[in-house]
């Protein structure tokens, strides 16, 4: 769905009716082109294109283009849920309006994430055109994807499920960056270019996630190494067992202070920290039930 092709199609609508409602609309679209051809990075921009849209709706309630454009500007900057509030009033004020039912239409389209990170052209023979409205649509449904993908990432353990899911999102971002290759020559691709800013931060995410996965494999099985020693080691104290005993409990606070240590730089990284939490818990108190006993 190309905003370009909209907004000419809106603005030669509009254009043929003279009242103020459409000149308001007319005003609002070329904003919301312009903020578009920015990435929607002026943020300015935006927010006089809605004041605008709300404007002309005050003007006249009945008349479903205002709403219509608040619902591409929702739907351009990923507020689905708020694109299809206003959806659902313009199919009210007209239930056979045949945009809004082409974007009803639309947004009940809920690909999975291997269906969403599938881009490829291989045998088509597609026009430069044909290819930007393609890698358009492919990035609003990526970027709709990773939001939805968020809380799910948030409570990864495994690192196996964070690396499917990079791989996934690196091959689909290339495959989008080698169709912009193929239109830099013939299409301003600048705007795609900025929207694809939110995947490339998140691929780096990803990456960062991996590898506090990784570390935290490593944590948690140190801990439950450290766990099973301290635990021998309080049994030893118990049976009176005291030879060599200071040197293993001083090794065991050594490798303790680095557990804590590595527990602490992964707190913040997205990944799960109950568990190790837990066992590095039962390591201090264990460790202290040792020192009880030495000193009794």
């Amino acid at each position: 769905m190309n905003l370009k092709h909209l907004v000419q199609a809106q603005i030669s609508l509009i254009s043929q009716r003279r009242d103020g409602t459409d000149t308001l609309c007319r005003q609002a679209y070329a904003l919301l082109a312009e903020s578009e051809s920015q990435g929607f990075e002026d943020k300015d921009l935006l927010k006089e294109a809605m004041r605008l849209f709300i404007q002309a709706i005050r003007q006249q309630r009945q008349n479903p283009e205002p709403y219509l454009g608040l619902i591409y500007l929702f739907f351009l900057i990923g507020e689905e849920t708020q694109a299809q509030q206003y959806l659902a009033i313009v199919l009210k004020l007209d239930p056979q309006h045949q945009e809004a039912q082409t974007l009803l239409r639309f947004m009940q389209v809920k690909p999975e994430t291997e269906q969403v990170l599938q881009l490829s052209w291989e045998g088509e023979q597609l026009s430069p055109e044909q290819i930007y409205d393609k890698l358009e649509l492919s990035l609003y449904y990526v970027l709709q994807d990773i939001r939805r993908q968020d809380l799910a990432l948030a409570k990864l353990n495994h690192s196996a499920e964070v690396l499917r899911y990079l791989q996934q999102l690196a091959a689909w971002l290339k495959q989008f960056e080698s169709g912009l290759q193929q239109l830099d020559m013939s299409y301003d691709t600048s705007s795609l270019i900025r929207r694809l800013q939110p995947v490339e931060n998140r691929v780096s995410q990803l990456k960062s996630l991996l590898a506090a996965s990784e570390s935290l494999q490593k944590l948690s099985h140190s801990l439950n190494t450290l766990l099973a020693e301290s635990r021998q080691l309080y049994q030893a104290v118990e049976a009176q067992q005291l030879t060599e005993i200071e040197a293993k409990l001083e090794r065991l606070l050594d490798a303790s202070d680095k557990n804590a240590q590595a527990l602490s730089d992964l707190v913040g990284t997205g990944v799960d920290l109950a568990e190790v939490q837990r066992s590095y818990t039962a390591l201090k108190a264990i460790i202290e039930q040792i020192y009880e006993t030495i000193d009794c």
